[in-house]
């Protein structure tokens, strides 16, 4: 999409959103590809956002509707699958980083540069 492309993320969730209710409405729920199709497309907009428990949901979201129409096995659902997993991945790595950070200006802050 076009606001997505220009970083106007807010303006792309908001677009995506009403896509979505209205997909859910007139094909009567959660159990088609349209569906899915839509909230895969705001997983990735609330991953690039930082919301990553937000994009993890609804990618596992994804994968149960690619599951039920498509199955298990189908490229869709691994992807979807796999895109949660990241999510998660992402999140931990950055819990790390500032864990790292925050002994980094501990030592620092001790004198102990770490330096050999």
């Amino acid at each position: 999409m076009v606001y997505d492309s220009q970083g106007k993320y807010e303006e792309a969730l908001e677009i995506h959103s009403k896509s979505l209710d209205i997909k859910t409405r007139i094909l009567g729920g959660n159990n088609h590809l349209d569906v899915a199709a839509s909230k895969y497309n705001i997983a990735s907009l609330k991953e690039t956002q930082g919301d990553l428990e937000g994009a993890r949901r609804l990618f596992l979201e994804c994968e149960q509707i690619y599951a039920k129409v498509l199955g298990a096995d189908h490229e869709e659902t691994l992807d979807a699958a796999m895109r949660a997993l990241t999510v998660c991945e992402e999140e931990e790595d950055e819990e790390g980083e500032e864990g790292d950070s925050d002994q980094g200006e501990e030592e620092d802050q001790s004198g102990d540069s770490g330096e050999r």
